[in-house]
């Protein structure tokens, strides 16, 4: 990956070994090329991709809640990649729900590549996974495609209204 300055944490290395990886050396390499392009010298275990963290637990304890601030979400999507590009992936979702569509990947980077924001697909499929397991996206497999989530439509609402300490609720009411 041409980074000789890429430093994991003991935590990170212990994670790695313990890992199970179902596509063995193809899934460790995406992983490592994801890890270098955060453009960050010493990883933690909360830059791992959250499959390989084990430890959902702190997004287990936002999704349990009745409700969700949106600085809370917004902090864990910055964690694994910018505001902005998660933003736009919600909205691109919104316009296609809209419209009645689903996306795929490649669609999808189509979509962010007009607006000139470059993914790689394993930092797109990172973004996939943070907002879906914060309940913005709902991801299906094949040909179903992706669609932004009612908690999605309602993030995007909030922060489109600038108060980034507004809570959101969610579930029937």
């Amino acid at each position: 990956m041409h980074r000789e300055d890429l430093t994991f944490t003991p935590r990170v290395m212990e994670r790695l070994k313990n890992y199970r990886w179902k596509e063995n050396v193809k899934e460790l390499y995406n992983t490592i090329s994801y890890l270098s392009f955060l453009d960050k010298p010493i990883i933690d275990i909360h830059m791992l991709p959250l499959y390989i963290q084990g430890d959902k637990e702190s997004f287990n304890q936002v999704l349990s809640s009745q409700e969700i601030q949106v600085d809370k979400i917004i902090e864990v999507i910055e964690e694994h990649g910018f505001i902005e590009e998660s933003t736009a992936i919600l909205k691109a979702f919104h316009e296609g729900k809209r419209k009645r569509e689903s996306y795929g990947r490649l669609k999808l980077m189509d979509i962010l590549l007009k607006k000139e924001i470059r993914l790689t697909e394993q930092q797109l499929r990172m973004r996939l996974e943070v907002l879906q397991d914060l309940g913005l996206l709902n991801v299906r497999k094949g040909r179903a495609g992706t669609t932004i989530s009612k908690l999605g439509e309602q993030f995007l609402e909030c922060i489109g209204k600038g108060d980034e300490s507004e809570t959101i609720y969610f579930g029937r009411h």
